[in-house]
């Protein structure tokens, strides 16, 4: 696993969304826009 290029925010995007199930309730949840939350969903799947 490379651990090096981890943001560790990403990690607080994706328990949100998982925990909401929806991108923009996610979102909403850690105060960030629904297109900065489309761009960190982005860089997890990367």
């Amino acid at each position: 696993m490379r651990f090096k290029g981890l943001d560790l925010n990403l990690l607080v995007a994706l328990d949100a969304l998982i925990t909401k199930r929806n991108l923009t309730a996610a979102a909403r949840s850690i105060n960030l826009s629904q297109p900065a939350m489309s761009a960190a969903v982005g860089r997890l799947r990367a």
